[in-house]
């Protein structure tokens, strides 16, 4: 349990870092909207990790250095996303 409640702390740290960053680069998130971001990309490196641990393997800061670039990421892409949808006529919301 103390492990789960590590990652949400990393996770909305990284959301916070992810939110500044946005702000900086003047893109349009929400805090909200970087969490749950965040913890959907926690959820399978977490799962590799546990396996791993299973397996005796040790993997240091696996799932933060993957919510790191997914959200760097995510910051950067969203208005192009967002955009490409436009076209095809799908709802932005």
């Amino acid at each position: 349990a103390a492990m789960l409640i590590g990652e949400l702390v990393v996770v909305l740290l990284a959301a916070l870092g992810a939110l500044a960053l946005s702000r900086l680069a003047k893109r349009d998130w929400r805090y909200k909207e970087l969490v749950n971001v965040a913890l959907f990309a926690i959820t399978l490196p977490l799962v590799i990790q546990t396996i791993f641990s299973l397996l005796g393997i040790q993997l240091p800061m696996v799932q933060f250095l993957a919510l790191l670039a997914l959200l760097v990421a995510l910051i950067f892409t969203k208005e192009r996303i967002v955009h490409e949808l436009a076209e095809s006529g799908q709802e932005v919301k």
